[in-house]
């Protein structure tokens, strides 16, 4: 999904995936719309202790299964980047924002990455 600007629609799409794989029993630890200059793309960043735990093959295997279930939003499984809790990236946006919901970080550096744009749901 190339875009220069995140729309509701996807903010709302994002929203009700989140709930969907939370109802299925993936615990979310921090979920966003990460924006990536150099692929000029939005990704939908979701990280759960799940791929600790099961690894991502599997992890990816369910939330597939999940989002083919789900009519009513315009995402897919390319659309979407599904991370350890301890990754870099959501390493650093947890260092920068602490435990937040809903909230918009634009032209930052966390911890030595840059964030360009990204829209953050929750952050465990």
């Amino acid at each position: 999904m190339v875009k220069t600007a995140l729309v509701d629609k996807y903010i709302n799409d994002g929203r009700d995936l989140i709930a969907a794989l939370e109802k299925e029993g993936i615990s979310i630890d921090t979920a966003m719309w990460f924006y990536s200059e150099e692929l000029d793309e939005w990704q939908l960043m979701i990280a759960t202790q799940l791929v600790d735990q099961i690894g991502l093959r599997e992890t990816l295997r369910r939330a597939q299964s999940i989002i083919r279930d789900m009519t009513s939003i315009s995402l897919s499984l390319s659309d979407i980047s599904i991370l350890s809790p301890n990754s870099n990236l959501i390493n650093a946006i947890k260092n920068t924002v602490g435990r937040s919901k809903d909230i918009t970080l634009r032209g930052t550096v966390a911890n030595g990455i840059l964030v360009n744009d990204a829209y953050i749901y929750c952050v465990a």
